[in-house]
């Protein structure tokens, strides 16, 4: 999430009985963010999808032509109430090429948007070397930054230098993207996301099962802000309960990595009276990135038992695998989850939330 999430004025304007909603847009020029908020009608809405390639997708509707395919749209979300009032930004996106409305005067454009990702998931027409004795952090920002990004790395320390040359050959199906995620994974870092101001970001991984939590969605709560319509579904009949990680690299020297859930849940070994097994590959530095990378897609694989959907009222803090408590008594639930989906409406209205229980 943002950091104003913590906030606890932010927190008391989410939950407020009352609240305005004002959404605002900015485009980019040579002389930084100029604001063409009164061009953006409050229809359309951002998405954000964790797990997919490009996490965050915008669809707007303006009432002026714009570079389409270059410039870049900054929407921010602004709440008021009684309370108090925030803005944040919800997402910087690159837009496509609109439809327009015909009979209108002026003019309106329907187009949607996608996050700054889109500039590297583009194949990256050319062999790319990563040298031995540079470090994976600094080959993976040398990329980023050519592209035309800001980059920021949450821990520049955690980097490790190649013993050996890296080479992705040409390739048409090879991407800017994917091979900046192939250094991150090898030291460990989570995949390459955009923050709220259009700047690239990545950290090392952190197991879901061991981060706090960012929100609590309490649908037993008198001032709840869950709406009713709500469904649970519990299906981990073949849920691996067990994981080998092995390095791809077998002169590498790295012992596999094992992983088990004996007894944690009803994915567990005891809890489905048998052990399920994943073996997977990964590229990895040393043993703390295999191990690393290990424990991130255990979480991933073990975790996709108990999935929730749920309308809650708007709260455009969240952004990017964000970890919130659900308690829904209907649901026989109180459990940490993951946002693995949600759509804002930018009209104001309830967003969509699709939430993965973290155990």
């Amino acid at each position: 999430m943002l950091a104003a999430a913590s906030d606890p004025s932010v927190r008391t304007v989410v939950r407020s009985s009352a609240v305005t909603v004002d959404v605002g847009a900015d485009r980019w020029t040579d002389d930084g963010w100029v604001d063409i908020s009164e061009d953006l009608l409050p229809e359309g809405q951002v998405e954000c999808d964790s797990f997919r390639t490009i996490h965050r997708t915008c669809k707007v509707r303006l009432s002026r032509g714009l570079d389409w395919g270059k410039d870049r749209l900054r929407l921010r979300m602004r709440l008021t109430s009684a309370e108090g009032t925030f803005e944040v930004p919800v997402g910087v996106f690159l837009l496509s090429t609109p439809s327009a409305r015909a009979g209108e005067s002026p003019t309106t454009f329907e187009v949607e948007g996608y996050d700054l990702l889109e500039v590297l998931d583009q194949p990256h027409g050319a062999a790319v070397v990563a040298a031995a004795g540079t470090g994976y952090l600094a080959s993976a920002r040398t990329l980023i930054e050519a592209a035309g990004l800001q980059v920021t790395f949450a821990d520049e320390q955690a980097d490790r230098l190649l013993g050996q040359d890296r080479v992705w050959p040409l390739d048409q199906r090879t991407t800017t993207l994917q091979i900046v995620n192939e250094l991150l994974a090898a030291v460990g870092f989570r995949k390459l996301h955009i923050g709220a101001n259009g700047t690239a970001r990545s950290q090392p991984l952190t197991p879901l099962s061991e981060r706090g939590t960012e929100w609590v969605y309490d649908a037993s709560a008198v001032d709840t802000t869950v709406g009713e319509f709500r469904t649970g579904m519990f299906d981990f009949f073949d849920v691996p309960n067990r994981l080998v990680a092995v390095s791809d690299d077998p002169e590498a020297g790295l012992s596999a990595v094992t992983l088990n859930n004996v007894s944690d849940g009803p994915t567990s070994q005891d809890g489905r009276g048998r052990v399920i097994t994943a073996v997977e590959r990964f590229e990895a530095a040393d043993a703390a990135a295999l191990e690393a990378q290990a424990a991130d897609r255990f979480d991933e694989l073990s975790n996709v038992a108990e999935e929730f959907s749920l309308q809650v009222s708007p709260n455009p803090t969240h952004f990017y695998r964000d970890v919130v408590r659900l308690v829904d008594p209907d649901l026989g639930a109180s459990v940490k989850c993951v946002v693995r989906r949600f759509t804002l409406p930018l009209d104001g209205s309830d967003m969509q939330l699709e939430l993965r229980a973290v155990r």
